[in-house]
């Protein structure tokens, strides 16, 4: 195997040090440094190139001199470029360099670059080291992309501080970092979490210590990104603002994410606008803009914006993402449509990719909020024909499928299949509607029990479960008292359970017509889901309202006095 270029070393498999060097024009040696002679027509068919046989690059440039075509830079360039959007690349566009070195074709600065993006996607510090050591060894030298590079394989590695010392290196060696080389380590330590550093970087980077004659926007894509990320919504605008302060102007990247977070904060016309100004600036919005707001409406529940908006999306001619469909399947699920959203799916299974583990779950939580629990169990079958690995989440809806039409034993069963899976374990959201359902059921005993599953399970209930359990018990007991001493509860002239007015208690509990709770103060107030932490709520039961002394956690049938 071939590999690139004069005084590269390579450890293979078998343990061997493999040396190889070119031979020049006059040199009757193969190894001796100059000059590479061309290498002559292989006998076989051309290599496979990283764009795969039915491409037409592919099969004329895989080996330019095999196909009886010019061999040039630009065409190797493009080959390695190709390698270098793959992951797991790096040896294979290795090998590319060497074949063009021994076709003749001399290497420059960013053919040695192009392999090194390769190797500093997979965080291989060493091998970029090597190549940069490699092109001295030509008289080649790195440029500020080849130490952008180095830097970015050294964060991929999880060494930020290595990356921060790159820098310094470039510095030493009378390079100036660029906006680029900023935004590797701004994005490495605002992913990380810490956005004092981060803005450290970007203020040493707008205060002149580095090469702004060509300002780019991605340093402060990456810091608003990581923003949005954390839900801090304001210091991502305010990144943005800055960004046009700066006189930098916003690239596609930096609208989307500008677009993304004014649609969290449900600003659409803030956002629409603003897809306006990107249009206007001569940029085209790509598949992540738009499924932004096709992720929006299909939340809100629209199928008229989602439709809109993917006819926005056809008329530009961008090509849509599976996220895109995701949404598309999304809306037409809310909306109780499963027929379009069956026919949303089969366009993503003519897709490249295919459907992917969120299409899935999509789809399984349309039919599962109808009650269809066949069908929500037949789409998750055939994703894992599919081999799409299966999560919690997946098995929550089937729960959730057979909690809708009171199949307890099945949505129970799911609880002990997931938990023989590592992916699998069940959580919080496995528990609640069942033990909810039961409640709601009147199948208290049963509910009570499978808190103590969920304690088995490493799970510990929330307040409102164990409230829901501990409510409907104490209502359950005390109508069991009222029937065996004969006693009836209080009752209007019409028979009627008359509710007392909330003197001497806190909040009062206000049932909803679905069978859940709120609560709003006695003062009065809006209305919470949140079971209140502290004071005297009054609730309710069949035979008439009761007291819950929060803090002891206590009930009692007598009303609180006044204070």
């Amino acid at each position: 195997m071939a590999f690139a270029t004069a005084g590269l070393r390579r450890v293979l498999p078998t343990g061997r040090t493999l040396t190889r060097r070119f031979a020049g024009p006059n040199s009757t040696s193969r190894f001796c440094t100059a000059t590479p002679l061309p290498a002559p027509p292989p006998t076989g068919p051309p290599p496979t190139g990283p764009f795969g046989g039915a491409q037409t690059f592919a099969q004329q440039e895989a080996h330019p001199a095999a196909a009886g075509a010019s061999a040039n830079l630009a065409s190797y360039h493009q080959v390695l470029q190709a390698w270098a959007t793959k992951p797991n690349a790096g040896l294979k566009a290795e090998e590319w360099l060497g074949k063009m070195i021994e076709a003749g074709v001399a290497p420059t600065g960013n053919s040695y670059t192009l392999v090194m993006k390769s190797y500093s996607k997979e965080g291989k510090v060493d091998d970029c080291r090597r190549l940069i050591a490699a092109m001295s060894e030509r008289g080649l030298q790195p440029t500020v992309a080849t130490y952008t590079t180095l830097a970015s394989a050294y964060t991929t590695k999880g060494d930020i501080r290595g990356a921060s010392q790159v820098l310094d290196e470039m510095r030493e060696n009378g390079i100036l970092p660029n906006y680029v080389s900023y935004a590797v380590l701004i994005e490495a330590w605002s992913k990380k979490g810490d956005f004092r550093q981060a803005e450290g970087l970007l203020q040493d980077l707008e205060d002149g210590n580095a090469d702004r004659s060509q300002p780019v926007a991605s340093p402060y894509s990456c810091l608003m990104s990581n923003y949005l990320r954390a839900n801090q919504f304001q210091d991502a605008e305010r990144i943005w603002h800055q960004m046009i302060q700066q006189g930098v102007r916003p690239d596609v990247t930096s609208y989307t994410i500008y677009i993304q977070l004014l649609l969290q904060r449900d600003d659409t016309q803030g956002a629409q606008e603003a897809l306006s100004q990107m249009q206007a600036s001569n940029l085209k919005p790509n598949c992540i803009t738009f499924a932004a707001f096709l992720a929006k409406a299909a939340k809100d529940g629209s199928v008229v914006d989602c439709q809109q908006y993917w006819d926005q999306m056809e008329a530009l001619r961008v090509k849509p993402n599976v996220a895109c469909y995701n949404s598309m399947i999304k809306a037409y699920a809310k909306a109780g449509l499963m027929d379009v959203a069956e026919s949303w799916m089969d366009k993503v299974n003519a897709l490249g990719k295919g459907p992917n583990m969120f299409t899935y779950g999509t789809l399984m939580d349309g039919y599962a909020s109808i009650g269809d629990a066949s069908k929500c169990v037949a789409i998750f079958e055939q994703m894992r024909a599919r081999n799409i690995p299966e999560n919690t989440v997946h098995r929550n809806t089937i729960i959730k499928a057979y909690v809708v039409v009171q199949d307890f034993d099945k949505a129970l069963e799911q609880i002990q299949d997931m938990g023989k899976n590592p992916n699998t374990q069940p959580d919080q959201y496995s528990f609640a509607p069942i033990i909810h359902g039961l409640v709601k059921a009147g199948q208290i005993d049963r509910a009570e029990s499978l808190l103590t599953t969920m304690r088995q399970h490493d799970v510990e209930p929330d307040s409102r479960l164990l409230f829901a359990v501990d409510h409907a018990k104490t209502a359950q007991q005390r109508t069991a008292s009222l029937t065996e001493s004969d006693h009836d509860a209080p009752a209007s002239s019409a028979g009627t359970m008359q509710e007392p007015e909330p003197t001497g208690v806190d909040w009062v509990e206000v049932p909803q017509q679905d069978g859940s709770r709120l609560f709003r103060p006695s003062a009065g107030g809006p209305l919470t889901a949140e079971p209140p932490a502290r004071g005297v709520v009054q609730l309710m039961s069949p035979s008439g309202p009761y007291y819950w002394h929060v803090e002891s956690n206590t009930t009692s049938w007598e009303r609180p006095t006044s204070v």
